[in-house]
């Protein structure tokens, strides 16, 4: 059976043509893909200055992490992150004035709904493998019983730059 295809211009989603007229992720109308090559009819929405980006990742995590925070009476939106995204191609967009509280509010929601990272943080703090409990001894930058890397402390650190680190200031 050879279905004909319809391509959506602005992400490169393909879609059998019976299913779908508009992509589902970037609302653009479907095209051929011969018309691929030719530039977009839609005009791409202008960046408002006063927004930034306080999450990326694939189109349903970013509307998840909307949501939560929608839910907590933030202005969130979802949107095409800038081209040099790595993390799916979409973005939670908040006012400047609300980006700090906005993203102390994911780390919450986050924290809520896995209760366990906050277990692990307080095991490393005391100096225990967050995986299994076992003292973490001298400079490893791995876990002697279970061999998770649980990286460089900061008392460690030489200052020459070999530790790795980007928050060290080297």
């Amino acid at each position: 059976m050879d279905e004909q295809v319809k391509v959506c211009p602005e992400c490169g989603a393909e879609f059998f043509a019976s299913m779908a007229t508009e992509c589902n992720k970037c609302e653009a109308e479907l095209v051929d893909p011969e018309m691929m090559g030719r530039p977009s009819t839609r005009q791409a929405p202008s960046a408002d200055p006063a927004l930034v980006c306080i999450e990326e990742g694939s189109y349903d995590r970013a509307n998840e992490v909307a949501w939560g925070l929608r839910s907590a009476g933030f202005d969130a939106k979802v949107l095409r992150a800038p081209a040099n995204s790595c993390k799916g191609g979409f973005g939670v967009f908040v006012d400047k004035e609300s980006a700090r509280d906005a993203a102390l509010k994911i780390e919450e929601l986050w924290k809520k709904s896995h209760p366990e990272i906050e277990e692990a943080e307080e095991r490393m703090r005391k100096g225990l493998c967050p995986a299994c409990g076992t003292l973490l001894m001298g400079s490893s930058e791995e876990c002697p019983d279970c061999g998770l890397f649980v990286g460089v402390r900061e008392d460690d650190c030489s200052g020459d730059g070999g530790c790795g680190s980007s928050g060290c200031g080297h």
